[in-house]
């Protein structure tokens, strides 16, 4: 038995390990055949590290021998090619053979001088900001400046971590930005969920916990709606409940009015402070979760449409297996793929 399970051991290790891969850093980080061609000292480094309306980089060959200092460079086309210009300047000067430029990713500040220097005819790569930390922690322990995290990058991008990445096509570019999308909306109507509940229990307390589902359970938001506190609802009493909702055209069960009943008759002697206002507050914020609700189906219905146009389409056609796409990245190999999650059942 334990020969089989150092066998199996063995086996696990192969597949984490496989035999194919040829060199220890990640496949588009790899600059070493490059540098190697051409000389260190040919090789040059453009660092940048983007903020929300300016970058600061730099230029330095492979052995970290600055080719051009650290400065600003404001985010306008006109600063841009400045920047360009001194970069070639700065080859022509050197005799730089071969350069690639690193940019940090930070939100979505570094697409602006990502995408300048790519136009130009510079070849740009991307570097994770936990590399940066990384390889800034040893040489500046506590002493995060602008500086310290530039030559982070270059030790960074020189250990293979300024990956290259692929602009997706359509529809990918367009299943990527819905689905994030989505999900941003996902977690604004689950803040939303929250604060509804709270200032509802503050405006009758004990009434959420009636329903398990409350934000979907049509006649207690609208019976919540119509009163403010509990009086109110022993005051209407069931005929007056039952008459309303039947006004708002709202399926119901006589069940369901009782237990409000029941509920109101034991809540009606606690001490509520601004019942009211939060009865106005959690109104208010329910309007906006049921907006962003149907702002989830809207897109869930054009990221099917975009989904039709994908290959991903075909495990539809297996029985009981739904197919979600998540957010559309690059491979460590270069190529723009989506991660696609197989789920069973519906």
């Amino acid at each position: 038995m334990s020969r089989n399970l150092r066998a199996n051991g063995r086996k696990r290790n192969s597949r984490s390990n496989p035999r194919n891969r040829q060199n220890v850093q990640k496949a588009s980080g790899v600059i070493g055949p490059r540098v190697k061609q051409v000389g260190g000292e040919k090789f040059a480094i453009v660092c940048v590290d983007p903020a929300k309306h300016r970058s600061d980089w730099m230029m330095a060959d492979y052995f970290g021998n600055l080719l051009i200092e650290q400065q600003t460079l404001e985010h306008q086309a006109a600063f841009f090619k400045q920047a360009v210009a001194q970069i070639r300047e700065a080859q022509q000067q050197h005799d730089i053979q071969d350069t690639i430029v690193v940019v940090e990713r930070t939100g979505n500040y570094h697409l602006a001088p990502k995408r300048a220097f790519a136009k130009a005819g510079l070849e740009t790569r991307v570097l994770h900001p936990f590399a940066t930390k990384q390889y800034r922690m040893p040489a500046d322990p506590g002493n995060k400046t602008d500086g310290n995290d530039l030559n982070a990058q270059h030790r960074a991008a020189v250990a293979g971590f300024g990956l290259a990445e692929s602009e997706l096509e359509s529809p990918y570019r367009e299943l990527q930005l819905r689905v994030r999308h989505r999900r941003n909306l996902v977690e604004q109507t689950s803040a939303l969920a929250c604060r509804i509940r709270e200032h509802m229990h503050l405006a009758m307390p004990g009434f959420a916990s009636l329903f398990d589902h409350l934000l979907g359970h049509q006649s207690a938001l609208a019976i919540a709606r119509r009163c403010e506190s509990p009086a109110a609802v022993l005051e209407l009493g069931s005929a007056g409940l039952s008459r309303h909702l039947r006004e708002q055209k709202v399926r119901h069960q006589a069940r369901t009015i009782d237990k409000v009943l029941v509920w109101a008759s034991r809540a009606a002697d606690e001490i509520i402070q601004d019942g009211p206002l939060h009865h106005a507050i959690w109104t208010d914020l329910e309007g906006l979760f049921q907006h962003c609700r149907q702002q989830i189906v809207e897109v869930e219905r054009q990221l099917a449409r975009d989904l039709v146009q994908t290959p991903y389409v075909r495990l539809l056609a297996m029985p009981g297996v739904n197919v979600g796409i998540s957010n559309a990245v690059p491979s460590d190999s270069g190529n723009a793929t989506s991660d696609v999650v197989v789920k069973f059942g519906s």
